[in-house]
């Protein structure tokens, strides 16, 4: 797969009510499953990733692998400041930490 690149993950949420009601045994098994979900969810984009790439180089496509990132993070600057006054600074470092 590409380094750096978009990544659309599948959200699964339960409310703090329901989860409360559950058991520890039930709430290890839905820990469990959502870690088993996510192993296989990010094996699937990969492998999509992997097949879709190399569909798009056999039909002449040219994929450029190594971007400039420093460069899109100067040009990203603006867009960051905007979005730290309305989200806060420390939710954007936060992100920026994931990298």
């Amino acid at each position: 797969p590409l380094p750096r690149h978009v990544f659309a993950p599948t959200v699964i949420m339960i409310s703090s009510a329901t989860w409360s009601k559950l058991s520890d045994a039930d709430k290890a098994i839905l820990r469990s499953g959502v870690a088993k979900a996510i192993e296989t969810q990010r094996a699937a984009v990969d492998e999509y990733e992997r097949t879709g790439l190399a569909k798009l180089k056999e039909a002449g496509m040219q994929i450029d692998e190594k971007v400039d990132a420093a460069a899109f993070v100067e040009k990203l600057a603006p867009a960051y400041a905007a979005f730290a006054k309305r989200f806060g600074q420390d939710r954007i470092d936060a992100i920026r930490a994931m990298n």
